[in-house]
């Protein structure tokens, strides 16, 4: 492996003092051919490191965004078919387009394991769905298994995934989980949590001095189908009834 990668090495260095002669002295295309090589390895995962039924995706990073100047990427390993799934095919439990809120379950899961999101984007490409096929199988399993799921939508408040706000709180208000349960599930931030019940109380005071849904969304800038959630909340926190 160390002659490999040696032989690599010196491979590298010879056809930049080849094809780019302006790149001077061989200490600096030994340098280069060390970034090289290391871009290499990060992209392009041995093969023998992906079972079958996975594949490698590039995915942002989920410290930065898809819409930042300095956007970072990494290669991860995502599992679209595992032993399970063969064994549910076998014995015809369930098709696989029923299958697939389970499978973005696991490989949403399985990128932020590696330190990354996936966009239901992301996700239309590897399935060969649109996007808001990808979305509603996406909130199917979070309704279904009252659990968010870790992608941009819901951690980084971009695209279809305003929904989390409102599973969040009723986790909070309505379930009265304790709030270190609360951040395990939804793997937001304190922050992000508290920023959310802040809304909230925000919304709540105008429900409280009987505004309706339309004169909260000039107010508040939120969009109405979350005030409507939101108000699902208000009323079942209370116990008493509103006229929005």
């Amino acid at each position: 492996m160390i002659w490999a990668r040696l032989f690599s090495m010196k491979i590298c260095e010879q056809f930049l003092h080849k094809q780019v002669p302006q790149v001077g002295g061989k200490e600096l295309r030994v340098i280069l051919s060390q970034k090289i090589l290391a871009l290499v390895d990060e992209y392009m995962p041995d093969i023998q490191r992906v079972k079958p039924g996975q594949m490698v995706w590039t995915a942002v990073h989920k410290n930065t965004r898809a819409d930042s100047k300095k956007v970072q990427l990494k290669p991860i390993v995502l599992t679209l078919v595992n032993e399970n799934d063969i064994r549910i095919a076998e014995t015809g439990a369930k098709t696989p387009p029923r299958m697939l809120p389970d499978t973005i379950a696991r490989v949403t899961k399985e990128a932020y394991e590696q330190d990354t999101l996936l966009s239901m984007r992301d996700l239309a490409l590897i399935f060969k769905r649109s996007p808001s096929t990808m979305s509603n199988c996406r909130k199917e399993y979070e309704e279904m298994k009252k659990e968010v799921l870790p992608t941009v939508a819901s951690l980084q408040d971009v695209g279809s995934g305003i929904t989390h706000k409102y599973m969040i709180l009723r986790k909070i208000l309505i379930d009265k989980k304790d709030m270190v349960k609360v951040r395990q599930e939804t793997k937001h931030t304190q922050g992000a949590i508290d920023r959310y019940l802040k809304d909230y109380r925000r919304v709540e005071m105008l429900f409280d001095d009987n505004k309706e849904v339309k004169f909260i969304e000039r107010v508040t800038g939120m969009r109405e189908f979350l005030i409507k959630q939101y108000y699902e909340i208000y009323i079942e926190a209370n116990k008493e009834g509103i006229n929005t």
